[in-house]
């Protein structure tokens, strides 16, 4: 009777070491890349309303998403990976929200899944100079380029949009990231660096992609 009950104490500890596993595996949903992640990302480059879909990986059960954008929680119960009921329309806007998807707290103790939402456009790249600057400049000399960039991302989630300045004359790129918009920047042009025809490039990247302006030809002199 003593290994009997030996054997059904081991049966009951390993019955319950397989629930509290099972518990502590949290439930994981299908970011932007098609991928189930416990931190999913999705990504909307349109410039147009975005609407998300939320797909899990097993069943939830009861269910509560905080979408981020000031709408109410939305609640429900019995999701499941074919449900495609949990969804939510974000409008047309260049922002990112925090999504928390939290699972039944009975099911799921401790479960939360955080993910972001990023809407932005491909930021445009655009250099501008102050009305009726000289183009031609002398060595040792300072010349001023305004950031004239247009939808720029650069919300407190975010913060995507990094800006690269080439000044064309072999000096370092300089970069800055999306508060760089619309700011003046002054580079030094030196004279082992001094010649004619140099041309200066802004790229501009975000998650939504790159594009590059050119300005030139800027001409330096130097007088020995």
């Amino acid at each position: 009777m003593k290994r009997v009950f030996l054997l059904v104490s081991f049966v009951v500890i390993a019955f319950f070491s397989s629930v509290n596993e099972a518990k502590a595996q949290c439930p994981e949903l299908l970011d932007g890349s098609f991928v189930f992640s416990d931190s999913p990302y999705w990504l909307a480059c349109g410039g147009s309303d975005y609407f998300l879909t939320l797909q899990t990986n097993m069943v939830v059960g009861n269910y509560t998403v905080d979408w981020g954008d000031g709408t109410p929680l939305q609640s429900g119960t019995g999701f499941n990976p074919s449900d495609l009921s949990v969804n939510h329309l974000y409008t047309s806007t260049v922002d990112s929200f925090i999504v928390v998807f939290t699972p039944d707290p009975i099911l799921f103790p401790g479960c939360q899944v955080t993910g972001v939402v990023v809407m932005e456009e491909t930021t445009t790249s655009e250099i501008g100079i102050p009305f009726g600057v000289d183009l031609s400049v002398c060595v040792p000399g300072d010349f001023t380029y305004i950031n004239n960039s247009n939808q720029t991302s650069g919300k407190p989630i975010s913060e995507t949009t990094v800006f690269t300045w080439d000044f064309g004359d072999g000096s370092p790129v300089e970069v800055y990231d999306h508060t760089n918009a619309g700011q003046a920047v002054t580079h030094t042009y030196l004279p082992n660096n001094s010649g004619c025809g140099i041309t200066v490039s802004l790229t501009a990247q975000n998650y939504c992609g790159q594009t590059i302006s050119t300005f030139g030809t800027i001409n330096t002199w130097y007088v020995d």
